[in-house]
């Protein structure tokens, strides 16, 4: 069973060297206000625990942050 969802976020600032990316997709945003710019997950997994979670990040057309990485238990 995995940790909480809170748990996994402290534990990936602590030490995110202990977490690999093993999915990624980037998608165009779906974000009416965010036209032109992607949404891209990365689903992460810890390497001794095996935990996964994954971080959504949105980015504008250039590249820049829309809304900065969150993290979530499920890929969309």
């Amino acid at each position: 069973m995995s940790r909480p969802l809170e748990e996994l976020i402290q534990d990936y600032h602590a030490d995110s060297t202990q977490w690999e990316v093993v999915r990624l997709e980037s998608l165009p945003s779906t974000n009416r206000h965010n036209r032109g710019g992607s949404s891209v997950q990365e689903l992460l997994r810890h390497k001794i625990t095996g935990e996964e979670m994954v971080r959504h990040t949105l980015l504008r057309p250039n590249g820049r942050f829309f809304q900065i990485p969150h993290f979530r238990l499920d890929w969309k």
